[in-house]
């Protein structure tokens, strides 16, 4: 659901999703377990919002059986003209919550998943964020109404994602190089005496903030009344480059913006782990080979989860959705689509071919040759479906980068990338 309002703020309307997961070995009563949980999540959401889950990678390693991860990717569609920025235009604009009551639900998700050890943070967790994948799809629908019918009074939209109302409000302001005045009283909650420190870092989803003009701000709201959403002005974008939250007539905060977004710059400096280099390092003829025959090597190979179709996952997906697959998962390297206008519908008689690609093993022994070959094999992917490669973008997954065999790894994998 994030990363489809991520894309859904810029104004596009998403057309496919993609997905690289790592689950720790599926005979596992763990790693099965999030397996199968992960794969009903991603194929009911993505499937309830009507964005066809159109390709993905999977990865098996004991290496991730307490730490799985699940990397999403959206695509979405906008004509150049249309993009909208997440900026207001001026002092004045109306700070426009859309979508679903405010609830505890994911109070300090985003602390939680950087914090250096899932342990130091374990007492700070809360629910995890509740999904609601219909009213995702009607807040999709209504945001690029309102976009459509007003755009010239939608200065800016911004996804509400880790540290909810915080982020969203004080990201956008700090691009202006404004500031803002909210007060968390106007905000729609579906719990009771939830605090201000509550209401601005929860992470309830299916939530999305607009900038409004003021002389426009009846119009857009009359979009939201007419998709049964709810729409509340919650404060205004000021010219004095702070941030001011009250709690009706209270003060609950008042700070400027720069204390909140202009972070330290570290001078790291990598060391090249001796442990991984022993191992990238060792000798084959040394290694101790399983007594068995070539034959049953090869049935070893092919009972591999790694090596095992991914038909009985792809097709949990809605593929087809929106009508623009033209190759679905299993059919060829990559997955193509057509390309319709985004409002229209009408057929732009071009396509976009996709892929997404990793190899943890090799970047894992060799950090700069494993992102060049990640890159290689994305490229021939697209290229074996007849499209031409033009553009990359990445979902890198590493430890504290503070450690210095980390941070080489980091390094390393950018350099060949």
């Amino acid at each position: 659901g994030g990363i489809v309002r991520d894309i859904l703020a810029m104004g596009a309307r998403p057309i496919a999703l993609l997905n690289s997961l790592r689950f720790g070995m599926p005979d596992s009563p763990r790693g099965k377990h999030l397996f199968h949980g992960v794969i009903e999540g991603i194929s009911w959401y993505g499937n309830c919002i009507g964005v066809p889950d159109i390709g993905g990678e999977i990865g098996f390693s004991s290496s991730y059986e307490g730490n799985p991860l699940v990397n999403a990717m959206c695509i979405g569609i906008v004509r150049t003209a249309d993009l909208v920025r997440a900026k207001p235009s001026g002092p004045g604009d109306l700070l426009l919550l859309v979508g679903a009551d405010t609830g505890r639900d994911g109070i300090h998700g985003a602390s939680g998943l950087a914090s250096q050890t899932f342990e130091d943070d374990r007492e700070l967790r809360t629910t995890v964020q509740v999904g609601n994948p219909f009213m995702e799809k009607v807040l999709i629908e209504a945001c690029l109404e309102a976009l459509q019918f007003c755009p010239e009074g939608i200065a800016g939209m911004q996804d509400l994602g880790a540290a909810g109302l915080t982020s969203a409000t004080v990201e956008c302001v700090s691009m202006g190089g404004k500031g803002l005045l909210l007060d968390v009283a106007k905000v729609p909650r579906r719990e009771s005496e939830m605090s201000a420190y509550d209401v601005m870092l929860s992470e309830s989803q299916e939530r999305m903030m607009m900038m409004v003009r003021p002389d426009y701000i009846d119009q857009v709201q009359g979009v939201f009344d007419k998709w049964d959403l709810v729409s509340s002005v919650i404060g205004e974008v000021t010219d004095d480059a702070t941030v001011r939250i009250t709690d009706g007539d209270s003060l609950a905060a008042n700070v400027p913006v720069a204390h909140l977004t202009d972070a330290p710059q570290y001078r790291l400096t990598g060391i090249p782990s001796q442990e991984i280099a022993a191992a990238r390092d060792m000798e084959l003829s040394k290694l101790q080979l399983p007594k068995m025959t070539a034959a049953q090597a090869l049935l070893q190979l092919m009972g591999s989860a790694n090596l095992a179709s991914r038909a009985a996952v792809y097709r949990q997906y809605d593929q087809q959705v929106q009508s623009n697959t033209v190759i679905p998962p299993g059919m060829g390297d990559a997955a193509v689509l057509l390309l319709r206008n985004s409002y229209g519908g009408t057929s732009t008689n071009k396509g976009i071919a996709v892929s997404t690609d990793g190899n943890s093993r090799m970047t894992y022994l060799d950090p700069y040759l494993g992102g060049q070959l990640v890159v290689a094999e994305a490229c021939r992917n697209v290229s074996c479906v007849g499209a031409e490669p033009i553009a990359l973008t990445d979902c890198l997954n590493f430890g504290n980068p503070e450690r210095p065999e980390v941070y080489h790894q980091l390094e390393e994998c950018i350099k060949g990338m």
